[in-house]
């Protein structure tokens, strides 16, 4: 069923869901499953930031001493933003390339990591989950801060 634009649904992963997206992300890591994308996925959920944020993130502009990313341009400008020591953590033991100034690089070439979907198709299916994206990871990651007792404002800046 169609929602009215003014009505959209606001779709976030439930603790129920999390803990079998974990089961799943252990799991796919055991059997050999995309290191990047297993590593992304865990940043996405960390940080809540957008998708192309996340596999175009560049080494450069984590300060991992003082925990922020500083974005050069975002869909609203540059940021700066905090991150945790699990998503620091995240970004220092993911796969690396000498060669490239990505976080999460491409297997070959010169760009930045692009499966994140497919490997988030597989871990879903693994949890028996339907209905997630990338967005709904950004949303369960608002969603949690807002439980939290985050103030929407202190959430929108994370």
């Amino acid at each position: 069923r169609k929602l009215a634009p003014d009505k959209k649904r606001d779709r976030h992963l439930t603790v129920k869901e999390l803990a079998a997206l974990g089961r799943a992300l252990r799991e796919a890591e055991a059997d050999f499953e995309n290191r990047t994308g297993l590593a992304a996925i865990r940043l996405l959920l960390l940080t809540g930031f957008r998708r192309m944020e996340v596999l175009g993130l560049r080494h450069d502009w984590v300060n991992a001493d003082k925990g922020y990313v500083r974005f050069p341009d975002t869909k609203s400008g540059p940021q700066v933003r905090p991150i945790g020591k699990a998503a620091l953590s995240v970004i220092r033991t993911a796969p690396r390339r000498d060669d490239s100034p990505y976080v999460f690089p491409a297997e070959q070439g010169e760009g930045h990591f692009i499966g994140v979907v497919r490997v988030l198709d597989r871990l879903c299916a693994r949890a028996k989950l339907t209905g997630v994206s990338p967005h709904v990871l950004r949303h369960t990651f608002a969603s949690i801060a807002a439980e939290m007792g985050f103030t929407e404002l202190t959430v929108a800046a994370l």
